[in-house]
């Protein structure tokens, strides 16, 4: 298994991607690595162990992350998304806190700032809801919250699924964690909200407590006839949110009045909820149905109404029916990068593999990611950049990912480093991203 990070995981990304073969009139497959298709990677295995990711910004360079419980793969595996290749590995916490969870490893999330949480999941008597943090991906776990043991009653399930808003820097991050009980025989579910608070044992580092000290009852649905008792997902966006129901579909609430997402394929086999963002006036939110394994890129208004959410986007199905009774509970992930000019879709599926998919007839206002060349100069210890206008920002990074210098609104940037090869990311205000190698003397 790769433990170093390459060049070629940042390089990549900065070059127009090459498409394999297209899956649809709007949809083009840029790599698969699946059971169907002989190249499945270990670390998914066909055991129904690997069903979470996320995708995330580690010092400019953007990466996948895929936690998985497969038997010798265990943890966190960082992968290139320009490519699907695995990069590295995050460490794993000890194997005394690992036995404190149902689960060792089970989700993953990332926040504005590149910060990677990982938890794991919870609903045995006596087990714990564990969330680690890293800021890096060569860092040592930091446990940052450890929640009280399972009551046997509950069964909550936490861990199964979070989400995050904000960031570890500022102390402005939040973990939403949702029961997911399959015997709580209630119309509403239970949220728990970590808030980040000071670590009273490392200056300006944090820890996570339960914010208001106990759990709060999500809205009962508007719909009556729906029991929220499997709530699989709590989406907090801006001054509302979503939560998903297994049970029931997907629903909105601003605090004041909630309303359906009026989808009719959230209702049924549908999980890995994203939601992508607002863009010219519609929301997005992607997701996938389990079988035959295929991920949709959705778009709607709000408030919504019957009808109102349209299909954007479809991939191809990861399905191999050798395996089709094996991800029996649609266990998997996908998200969606709008970094390029168009949306990218990744999604995981269990057993069956994971893919990456452009979608062309959505066009995200950004410029397309090219190969670029500009001139870069040493002058003692500043690098100056000429050939290139409206620079916002400049960043230099090492081969294994850390950044050592980063400048705004400048042509130049400090090379007051070691010597040897960087890779220097130049952006600029009409949204184009440019990298490079550079020797520093």
């Amino acid at each position: 298994m790769k433990k170093l990070f390459t060049l070629l995981g940042f390089v990549l990304f900065s070059v127009v991607l090459v498409a394999q073969r297209p899956s649809g009139t709007n949809v083009t497959t840029l790599w698969e690595k699946t059971f169907a298709t002989d190249n499945l990677p270990d670390y998914i295995g066909t055991g129904s162990n690997c069903h979470a990711m996320t995708f995330g910004m580690m010092n400019g360079n953007p990466y996948l992350y895929v936690v998985t419980r497969e038997p010798g793969y265990l943890g966190t595996h960082i992968l290139n998304p320009a490519t699907g290749e695995e990069v590295g590995m995050l460490i794993n916490p000890s194997d005394e806190l690992l036995d404190q969870g149902s689960f060792a490893i089970n989700a993953v999330e990332v926040d504005e700032d590149g910060v990677i949480f990982v938890s794991n999941m919870a609903y045995q008597a006596g087990k714990r809801l564990n969330v680690y943090m890293y800021k890096n991906h060569t860092a040592e776990p930091k446990l940052v919250y450890s929640g009280p043991p399972v009551a046997v009653a509950s069964k909550p399930r936490l861990g199964d699924r979070f989400s995050i808003t904000g960031k570890y820097s500022d102390g402005s991050a939040k973990l939403y964690f949702a029961d997911y009980g399959l015997t709580i025989a209630r119309p509403q579910s239970n949220l728990y909200v970590l808030k980040l608070v000071a670590d009273p044992g490392a200056a300006g580092e944090y820890v996570c407590e339960l914010d208001g000290g106990a759990a709060k009852v999500i809205e009962v649905n508007p719909d009556p006839d729906c029991k929220n008792n499997n709530l699989a997902l709590y989406l907090s966006v801006g001054s509302g949110y979503y939560w998903m129901s297994t049970t029931g579909g997907l629903y909105y609430n601003n605090g004041t009045t909630g309303s359906q997402i009026y989808y009719n394929q959230f209702i049924n086999r549908s999980t890995g909820i994203s939601y992508v963002g607002e863009k010219n006036g519609r929301h997005y939110m992607a997701y996938y149905e389990w079988e035959p394994g295929i991920a949709y890129l959705v778009s709607y208004t709000l408030p919504e109404t019957e009808g109102g959410a349209r299909i954007e986007a479809v991939t191809p199905g990861l399905l191999n029916p050798a395996l089709m009774t094996q991800n029996a509970y649609g266990y998997g992930g996908v998200v969606v990068s709008w970094r390029g000019a168009h949306p990218i879709i990744y999604f995981l599926v269990y057993n069956y593999g994971i893919g990456a998919y452009e979608v062309s007839t959505i066009d995200t206002g950004i410029k397309a990611l090219v190969a670029d060349q500009y001139a870069v100069k040493q002058n003692g210890s500043v690098l100056q950049v000429t050939g290139k206008e409206d620079i916002q920002s400049i960043e230099l990074v090492s081969l294994t990912g850390q950044l050592v210098a980063a400048s705004r609104n400048s042509s130049e940037i400090s090379a007051a480093v070691a010597k040897g090869v960087y890779l220097l990311t130049v952006k600029t205000a009409s949204g184009q991203r440019s990298v490079q190698k550079v020797l520093i003397n």
